[in-house]
């Protein structure tokens, strides 16, 4: 089975929201456990990743999925939505596989919130520091998931061929820069969606080789009158953007 990465190195804007600013220190603990994948079914759909380096736009069709599926009936983005996404991003024209060069994430998020990929748009975006676990669980848990970057090394490429957990943390063969959504976590490590299916890897391992994450704003998520499933309160959340910016 072929599986596509094609995350380039991280891209950095001071004017990034980062999320503890966000939070404060009066947020209530994270729940032990929470799995966001729970009403969705086990083949998600590859969204091209399976031929094209389209991993941060299918990272991001795949929260669509998680979002909407979690509020009723789960929406899938099709392929020739997310691959006019990547053009659009990164400048890739089909049938030229020398225009297939990767995207970076910043540079998704921002047509992502600008733009919209296959119709679905998000209102904000926040980094998360991913190695703080507390800061990564709670974000999870009311974001519905997180928008997350990886350095993907050989050892994660064949456990997955495997049906094994990412748990190496002393490989330095690293393939390359690789998204993924990660929609669930417990005790033991996180839950990932890629190449349309779930994916664990111990904490360790999201210590060693993760080097960007992001929580999301999204209608698919939360708007209007309609509570997320996290029951977040937005209202609370938009005032504290409008104050930080």
């Amino acid at each position: 089975m072929t599986r596509c990465l094609g995350k380039l190195a991280p891209r950095h804007d001071a004017r990034t929201f980062k999320l503890c600013a966000l939070l404060g220190p009066s947020l209530p603990a994270p729940p032990p456990s929470v799995d966001w994948t729970k009403p969705l079914p086990a083949d998600l759909g590859e969204m091209a990743n399976d031929r094209l380096g389209d991993c941060t736009c299918a990272g991001a069709a795949h929260l669509v999925q998680t979002w909407t599926g979690n509020r009723g009936d789960m929406l899938t983005i099709a392929d020739d939505a997310i691959v006019a996404a990547y053009s659009a991003v990164a400048g890739y024209t089909p049938n030229d596989p020398t225009t297939d060069n990767g995207a970076a994430l910043l540079d998704v998020l921002n047509f992502w919130r600008q733009t919209g990929i296959g119709g679905h748009q998000i209102g904000a975006f926040a980094a998360v520091d991913h190695a703080n676990v507390v800061e990564v669980k709670q974000a999870c848990d009311l974001f519905g998931g997180l928008y997350t970057g990886v350095q993907l090394p050989q050892s994660a490429m064949d456990a997955t061929d495997n049906g094994a957990a990412w748990s190496d943390v002393d490989d330095t063969n690293i393939l390359g820069g690789h998204c993924v959504a990660l929609v669930g976590y417990d005790a033991d490590g996180v839950t990932y969606v890629t190449w349309g299916k779930r994916q664990r890897a111990t904490w360790a391992w999201v210590e060693r080789y993760a080097d960007e994450m992001y929580a999301l704003i999204a209608a698919d998520w939360v708007s209007g009158a309609a509570e997320a499933p996290s029951g977040f309160d937005l209202a609370q959340l938009q005032a504290d953007l409008g104050a930080l910016r």
